[in-house]
């Protein structure tokens, strides 16, 4: 940061702690959302959770009795029995519902179904096709299902009166499967009606749908609007997640680009926010086990539902949350020793001397007790020698010499 000047140094130094005050803040949100993503909306947990909500209110069970009762096998059948479920009471078609439909075979139609509705929300396609599987119903409804359905619908008609009785077995003997008498008859005759219509029920089964589609009453412009905007709703929820996921890598970005410029620094603007983001997801967590539990049955409290329902709401959206909690944390500790990790490498990296301009010294400061390999001894200063002039010759001694003298 040596080319910024003192005031863009400091500006930055603020930026940069405001960044790391969000992504301390935001760092908890982030792994919250991402383990929610992961878990609570990922197709396997979304189908168990609305599955066994289906299934205990016992909504979804009615609803595939609508559907199947009012296929067209089931509209044929009614005609050749006409007046054979005209005795039938309320509570008398939810026995019925549990006799034709047993609850293995509605588990695993309910799981179909959101499963199929979960695949369409993340696809293109602008309405789900859901069907209901009838293969399974018919083995059982062969298996038995059709005996116990058919002694419980005579159990519903009132006691035969003795000419009814005749004509009943007159009519079983002539035409089985064209009843006009519908009472319950006593002993052999019972056993007969019985039997004989079951036989018959069995044999219309071959004409018995392997699937009806569930989507028909779905292409209206009412049902066409809420399942879009459901759908809508669930898209933008899951959006929101995905990118609060990224907003801590943002700032850690943005941390590098602005302060970082040595492993020093990478540890001090990286590792100190991550231990203290790591700390806060740890504790929060720790104490959203000590109160969440609490809390999910207070809720369920609210909903002023039956305790064995509420035990068993609490039991399908517990497992759910526990996992996001123990995801969460194990996402906490790992935060936890990265930043351990770059704080030991600020700790452990010596910071690079400043540049510093040496400035000539005078010999008399020069230390005297210096290696003299390496400090030769002080030099005297040059000092240019005086030049004396010649002297003159004496003037008595100018005699010639030489050849004229």
């Amino acid at each position: 940061m040596g080319k910024y000047s003192g005031c863009g140094r400091t500006l930055l130094r603020i930026l940069a702690i405001i960044l790391v005050v969000l992504l301390v803040g935001v760092l908890p949100t982030s792994i919250l959302a991402n383990n929610v993503l992961n878990i609570v909306f990922s197709t396997e947990n979304v189908t168990k959770i609305v599955s066994e909500l289906l299934i205990l209110r016992g909504g979804m069970r009615d609803q595939l009795v609508v559907q199947t009762l009012n296929s067209e096998w089931f509209s044929e059948l009614s005609e050749d029995y006409a007046g054979a479920f005209s005795y039938i009471t309320p509570r008398d078609e939810q026995i019925i519902a549990k006799i034709l439909f047993p609850d293995e075979w509605i588990e695993s139609q309910t799981r179909n179904f959101v499963t199929d509705l979960m695949i369409w929300i993340e696809s293109d396609v602008p309405m789900p096709k859901i069907t209901l599987d009838l293969l399974l119903l018919r083995q059982h409804l062969e298996s038995g299902g059709i005996k116990r359905f058919v002694e419980f619908i005579v159990d519903t008609w009132p006691e035969c009166t003795a000419p009814q009785a005749n004509r009943l077995e007159r009519g079983l003997n002539q035409a089985p499967s064209s009843l006009t008498e519908f009472c319950k008859p006593e002993g052999d005759l019972k056993i007969r009606l019985v039997e004989i219509t079951t036989a018959s029920l069995i044999n219309q089964l071959h004409d018995f749908p392997s699937e009806i589609p569930l989507d028909e009453g779905l292409e209206t412009q009412n049902s066409a609007a809420q399942l879009k905007e459901f759908r809508e709703n669930v898209l933008v929820m899951m959006l929101l997640m995905r990118w609060i996921r990224i907003i801590p890598f943002l700032f850690l970005g943005l941390l590098m680009v602005l302060m970082v410029r040595s492993w020093r620094e990478l540890g001090l603007w990286w590792g100190v926010p991550l231990i203290i983001g790591a700390v806060f997801i740890l504790v929060l967590n720790v104490l959203s086990f000590a109160i969440a539990p609490a809390r999910l049955r207070d809720i369920l409290v609210q909903t002023e539902v039956v305790p064995e329902v509420r035990e068993a709401l609490f039991s399908a959206f517990w497992p759910a949350v526990d996992s996001v909690l123990k995801r969460s944390l194990l996402h906490g500790f790992i935060i936890l020793v990265i930043g351990i990790a770059l704080l030991i490498v600020t700790l452990t990296t010596k910071a690079k001397p400043s540049p510093s301009i040496q400035t000539e010294t005078s010999p008399s400061t020069t230390d005297e007790t210096s290696d003299p390999i390496f400090s030769p001894p002080p030099v005297s200063p040059f000092k240019p020698e005086e030049i004396s002039p010649e002297p003159e010759p004496d003037s008595e001694d100018d005699t010639p010499s030489g050849m004229f003298g």
